[in-house]
């Protein structure tokens, strides 16, 4: 089992190593979040719009405020990342068997793309023509302009909102991709509303991008808010850095950790009991080693014949261990979406564990090989 234990650690080793390298698509540094509800506070629909136009115009102008921006979702944040919307794209063929596409969904502004640094691919974000009179329009991620606009450009394409009623909106623009509920994921269409074109939308998160510590721009923005409007609570506060360090790294960390300790342990475990084994079938041949250094036999020839026996077994177990992680290694690989096999993993723990079972077996038969033949020869 020691080939498995160290397999899977090698395994959440390397996907550790893949998330700190993963891109997920936006920015992390420099970023403060704040959620604000002021429907809470009584706001109805315009008055919502009008306080965030407000509070948006005091933060950017803000000393050390680069964008700001507003998101229902931060993505990787565990803030209504889960939120998904029945839509269907005109022009393209659903399965007979499926009415509609439940695709990943967000509201933003037209200021979040830079506040999270996330490029506009193709077309354009929403701005000033976006507004509850004007034609109803929608952004599209890469992926999903790939498989749903598959020989045509997405932008100018549309799409209907399921559940409101056939409501059409138009393509605008494409974002470039990023990983929304997990680092790890693959990618997902998706698609953004603008907030400016929402009723009934008041829970929204701020997005602030700072030339220098983010968390600095905190008390300043609770002030302006308080001046605002002292019945709105900012809430959720935080940098985007910490957030991404806590929910996508830190968890991912600390697995890493746990099967590493877990795997260290099965080697030293392996190890001693490789060396208590050896040691024992070394005493038990005492007599035999005697006979044949009495025979001419030197200690070169007790030295490698005591390997080779330590090595026949290591060969067997090493065998059955491979062959058990490469059935075993997919169970925990799922419950952790580790990579389920790689080879290079295989290969660098059979190295490990050859090392480690050369060096418990070297000292049983540099024991033999130096035994007196006539102190060998009197063992019962």
């Amino acid at each position: 089992m020691s080939v498995v234990v160290l397999a899977v650690a090698g395994l959440s080793i390397r996907h550790f190593i893949d998330i700190r390298r993963a891109d997920p698509g936006f920015q992390t540094d420099h970023v403060l979040l704040l959620s604000l509800d002021p429907g809470a506070a009584g706001y109805d629909a315009g008055g919502t719009r009008q306080f965030y136009d407000r509070i948006l115009t005091q933060t950017k102008a803000t000393a050390g405020v680069k964008a700001v921006g507003l998101a229902q979702s931060i993505p990787l944040s565990g803030i209504n990342t889960g939120r998904t919307t029945s839509i269907i794209v005109d022009g393209y063929d659903m399965p007979r068997d499926q009415e509609s596409l439940s695709i990943r969904s967000n509201v933003v502004d037209g200021g979040y793309w830079s506040a999270m640094r996330i490029p506009i691919m193709r077309g354009r974000a929403f701005d000033e023509r976006d507004t509850t009179t004007s034609p109803r329009v929608v952004l599209v991620n890469e992926t999903m302009a790939r498989r749903y606009w598959p020989t045509r450009d997405a932008v100018g394409g549309t799409v209907r909102l399921e559940s409101r009623s056939g409501l059409q909106l138009q393509v605008v623009g494409i974002a470039k991709d990023g990983k929304y509920l997990d680092i790890a994921e693959q990618q997902q269409p998706a698609i953004f509303m603008p907030f400016s074109q929402q009723n009934g939308q008041s829970w929204m998160t701020m997005v602030v991008l700072g030339t220098e510590d983010a968390a600095s721009l905190a008390a300043p923005i609770r002030s302006e808010l308080k001046l605002l409007d002292a019945s709105i609570p900012a809430f959720n506060i935080r940098t985007l850095d910490s957030v991404y360090e806590a929910r996508t790294i830190v968890p991912q960390r600390l697995i890493s950790q746990i099967m590493v300790s877990v795997g260290l342990l099965g080697l030293v475990l392996a190890t001693v009991g490789l060396y208590g084994v050896v040691a024992y079938l070394t005493t038990l041949r005492t007599r035999e080693i005697g006979i044949r250094m009495a025979l001419g036999a030197d200690r070169r020839n007790v030295l490698l014949m005591v390997l080779r026996q330590a090595a026949g077994m290591v060969g067997a177990g090493l065998a059955v261990g491979l062959v058990l992680a490469f059935f075993l290694t997919p169970a925990f690989a799922s419950a952790f979406n580790f990579v389920p096999r790689d080879a290079t993993i295989l290969a660098e723990v059979s190295l490990v564990l050859i090392a480690a079972a050369l060096t418990a077996s070297l000292i049983p038969a540099r024991r033999a090989a130096m035994v007196s033949p006539t102190v060998a020869l009197r063992d019962e």
